[in-house]
């Protein structure tokens, strides 16, 4: 369980900086 938890972390995490640059990306 704790296991999985810490891959979706990580995967939200991951998805939250593409988005970040993606915004960033459109305000340029």
């Amino acid at each position: 369980m704790e296991h999985s938890e810490n891959i979706k972390k990580r995967y939200v995490n991951h998805s939250d900086m593409k988005l970040e640059k993606f915004k960033k990306a459109a305000y340029e």
